[in-house]
């Protein structure tokens, strides 16, 4: 399954510079998918399609391939969190709530995950087209640096884009008052 996924990568970048009517990865994926037996396979090869789907603009088929993954592999946080970002890429900020607050638990669990949803929420936070979310999903990205401030098991890295983030959030709260 590696060397597939390095070789759908490989016609991903070829696509990107190209303007094929039928994207040569996805097709690929979607065939080599019909062969894969293994779940976790199948959940790297949705995951794959879901990201590439990302990139060609495609944030419905995104969703509907992360979802499949997460299906596939429900214990993978790092999908969880991949699908909050896709929502909210998406303009739909209530999803990527409801998402959230059903699934924080999994996403908490690993560290890698809490920091992309810190980041997506971070984000988010300053996007006004998500109206009064905005405030929500600030609350929600300082509570999870916090969270993972005190994580005696969260490598440093993450901690440092946990602190970064919080003094962001900081600074904007600073200018507006």
């Amino acid at each position: 399954i590696k060397g597939s996924m390095q070789y759908a990568s490989h016609l991903f970048k070829i696509d990107m510079d190209h303007t094929f009517d039928t994207k040569l990865s996805i097709t690929f994926l979607q065939n080599r998918l019909k062969e894969l037996t293994q779940p976790e396979d199948k959940a790297d090869c949705y995951e794959r399609l879901s990201k590439f789907s990302k990139g060609f603009g495609d944030f419905e088929r995104a969703k509907t391939y992360i979802e499949k993954a997460i299906a596939l592999n429900p214990t993978h946080s790092e999908l969880y969190a991949e699908r909050i970002w896709i929502l909210c890429q998406s303009k739909q900020p209530d999803q990527a709530l409801q998402c959230y607050n059903r699934d924080k638990e999994v996403i908490k669990s690993s560290p890698l995950a809490t920091v992309a949803v810190l980041q997506t929420f971070n984000n988010a936070s300053c996007t006004k087209d998500f109206g009064k979310l905005t405030e929500t999903f600030a609350t929600i990205t300082s509570s999870l640096a916090k969270y993972l401030l005190k994580q005696k098991s969260a490598p440093e890295q993450f901690c440092s884009k946990a602190y970064s983030i919080l003094q962001d959030i900081h600074n904007r709260n600073c200018q507006l008052t």
